[in-house]
């Protein structure tokens, strides 16, 4: 997944293109596509084909703000494949899965899995979030 294919993929999906709340821009590129967003937690494509982070550490309070960051390789990766449950193109984005890079944490479920080999669906692995492998690059 080169940051190339993210741009492209996001000037021509442009009717899902928007303004990212204030605080969001670290460049001069102001427009993305959301690709989730959940209590205190979203996702941005930016133009230039960087995803950004946005967290509220404190969504319950009255004037809090939130912070947005860009994603490392992994958490873009993770990002997306949460958006191809929304929008079935962009899951082409996904870096290919190399041989060997199995999750040593989830041992490839894409879930908490605890060390009894229990897995818990509905969270995902804090190490590939949910991806079921590590991109080149992580560690």
């Amino acid at each position: 997944m080169t940051p190339d294919r993210l741009a492209e993929f996001a000037r021509t999906h442009g009717n899902l293109l928007r303004e990212l709340p204030d605080g969001a821009v670290t460049t001069s590129v102001a427009t993305g596509l959301l690709l989730f967003g959940t209590l205190g937690h979203e996702a941005w494509l930016r133009v230039d084909g960087t995803v950004v982070l946005g967290e509220d550490g404190d969504w319950g309070s009255q004037g809090a703000s939130s912070s947005y960051r860009e994603a490392s390789a992994q958490e873009a990766a993770g990002a997306i494949k949460v958006a191809s449950r929304r929008i079935p193109d962009i899951g082409s984005l996904l870096p290919p899965r190399r041989e060997g890079s199995t999750c040593p944490t989830c041992k490839g479920t894409g879930h908490l899995t605890r060390t009894d080999g229990a897995v818990f669906e509905g969270i995902w692995c804090e190490s590939c979030l949910g991806l079921c492998y590590l991109v080149e690059g992580t560690t």
